[in-house]
């Protein structure tokens, strides 16, 4: 019997094995991952044998992301900051960036700038612009990692000139600027009106001002606003410069109102994005957003973590089921207004960790005729929503969301196996059947259920199953 060192050390044969057997376009697109979330990934890949060097070197795209680091350093930095050579740290060194844009070849680049409280000097930022010069029209994405809000609205105004090609730029400053008016970025649309090829923006930490009358609408196409809170008329002037904007995700975003005494002023009047087509809303101010949106088109609505559990579980211990449900109803109410008040045709529903109760979320399928798609995920739907969901009527004008094709039950406790069968059983027997049915992590549904839907509608649906977490 082998001894236990024996045994381990045949494992470490075995894993060196397998690294050795993989092919070199495998390891490259392993390499060029790990580039992607770890800026020392590509020069540590280079370090650790003669093969991955080589792989390394051959593949530009492992090069494309450039990381700017114009903070100021931690500690004094070995006079061999740059040799590729083996020492005990590779990490936190900084890079001769001459070389390493060599090494991106012709490929696409996508810059990050990490910048600190304190603004580098004028010769290193000089220093650096002179260096990215050249490459400017491979220049495709942009991030901009600042300690400061108004530092990074001074780099963006230098960046417009620098990088005419750009398609995204993401903002990233830090939630612990405590005034609204430091959140604001004033040379957003200046540079963006001259960098015409910017299609998508994130601003984390940060918003986008009120447009200066003098500009253009802007163009972008995609707009994502993270972890910012702020007043609710900062946050209506950052939009309604977007009047072409057709995809908008919020997250973690929190409107104050303002009370003059014990007079509280109006909220702003609503923004109209008549090209929005998707609306994501996640852990925010749902409420006061949606009465701030008005959105003819749109026809795919997510919302996630807008009835987060530990609310609930909280409502549950001051005030019974009937907190709860109360919970549940007011932010249904919300949603039935919001759709109701711009006359809202959806495609897609997609409700995470956001419960409705049935008998509201019944009457809110019933108005949308054209739903195709539905995702409930952390959802107390039960027995009242899936049997009046699952009435069908060969009078397509009766049935609810009669050309409904895909639904999604994850992580949805009330459910039984017996209720999701019947429901397919029963919708499935129209003309107009769903085709795919997406379930898993539900208490009350197991492998036998699974097979039974299997053998329901072969031919015309396609059940996937959500694996379970291990625990």
């Amino acid at each position: 019997m082998a001894s236990p060192l024996t045994t381990c050390l045949q494992r470490q044969q075995h894993s060196l094995a397998l690294s050795y057997s993989l092919p070199n376009e495998l390891l490259a697109q392993i390499f060029i991952h790990w580039a992607d979330i770890d800026e020392d990934g590509a020069w540590m890949a280079s370090c650790v044998s003669q093969r991955w060097r080589r792989v390394v070197l051959s593949c530009s795209q492992v090069w494309c992301r450039i990381w700017v680091n114009l903070k100021p350093p931690a500690e004094e930095e070995d006079e061999a900051w740059c040799v590729e050579e083996e020492f005990d740290h590779y990490r936190g060194k900084r890079r001769p960036m001459d070389l390493w844009l060599e090494r991106s070849g012709a490929t696409e680049l996508f810059l990050i700038f990490q910048v600190g409280a304190i603004a580098p000097v004028g010769w290193a930022i000089n220093e650096m612009l002179n260096i990215l010069a050249p490459h400017t029209s491979r220049f495709r994405e942009v991030t901009l990692q600042v300690d400061f809000c108004p530092l990074a609205d001074a780099l963006l105004e230098l960046l417009w000139e620098h990088a005419p090609a750009l398609t995204h730029i993401d903002i990233i400053c830090p939630t612990r600027i405590i005034t609204d008016d430091k959140r604001i970025m004033e040379s957003l649309w200046t540079a963006l009106d001259k960098a015409k090829g910017v299609k998508s923006l994130t601003c984390r930490g940060s918003l986008p001002p009120k447009i200066n009358e003098t500009l253009q609408p802007s163009v972008l196409r995609v707009l994502v606003l993270e972890d910012v809170t702020a007043h609710i008329a900062h946050f209506r002037d950052g939009l309604e410069a977007c009047q072409l904007l057709e995809q908008l995700f919020i997250r973690r975003v929190e409107l104050n109102t303002v009370k003059i005494g014990f007079i509280l002023i109006p909220p702003p009047k609503v923004v109209i994005l008549p090209a929005l087509s998707l609306l994501h809303l996640e852990d925010c101010s749902e409420a006061k957003i949606m009465n701030l949106l008005d959105t003819p088109n749109l026809r795919t609505l997510r919302a996630q973590n807008l009835v987060p559990y530990y609310t609930l579980l909280n409502c549950l211990d001051l005030e019974g089921i009937r907190g709860v449900n109360a919970v549940m109803e007011r932010f249904g109410g919300n949603l039935a207004t919001f759709i109701r008040r711009n006359g809202l045709t959806l495609n897609t529903l997609y409700l995470n960790c956001s419960s409705i109760p049935d008998t509201s979320l019944l009457q809110l399928l019933t108005s949308n005729r054209i739903l195709r798609h539905l995702h409930l995920i952390d959802s107390f739907v039960g027995e009242p929503f899936m049997l009046g969901f699952a009435q069908n009527t060969q009078d397509m004008d009766m049935s609810i969301c009669p050309v409904l094709e895909s639904i999604t039950l994850e992580s949805c406790p009330l459910l039984s196996g017996k209720m999701v069968i019947d429901f397919i059983r029963s919708r499935n027997s129209s003309p107009s059947p769903i085709r795919s049915l997406t379930i898993g992590r539900c208490a009350m549904v197991n492998a036998a259920h699974i097979q039974i839907l299997r053998t329901v509608d072969p031919e015309r649906l396609r059940v996937n199953v959500v694996p379970e977490i291990d625990s």
